[in-house]
């Protein structure tokens, strides 16, 4: 389940980054615990939206800036948020508008 958690994360960062842009994982480990982060450079989140970008059927207002208005139905990030919850962790996001998007969980690390 982790595994759909980066592929929804990473796919989801490609699709709001610009051609030239680029997207980051980051992976720091903790003494119990691993923290990830995935960014990006794209459009970013209104701020005013940022409350509603995890919850179930949310669909954003405008289109990403770059022409793209499919908004989608709102269960992709819904999903990897209640799978992350699942393990025991926190989903949250931070955005500006127009430098990118970071999202960003912790997983316990079980010997």
């Amino acid at each position: 389940m982790i595994e759909r958690v980066f592929d929804n994360l990473i796919d989801n960062s490609f699709k709001h980054t610009p051609g030239r842009g680029h997207i980051r994982l980051q992976v720091d480990p903790r003494d119990y615990s691993v923290e990830i982060a995935v960014s990006d450079i794209g459009y970013g989140i209104p701020v005013e939206e940022l409350p509603y970008v995890l919850k179930r059927f949310y669909r954003k207002s405008t289109n990403a800036g770059n022409g793209d208005t499919d908004s989608g139905l709102g269960l992709r990030l819904a999903i990897v948020s209640r799978i992350v919850e699942m393990h025991g962790g926190h989903l949250s996001v931070d955005s500006v508008l127009h430098q990118g998007t970071t999202f960003r969980f912790s997983l316990l690390v079980t010997a």
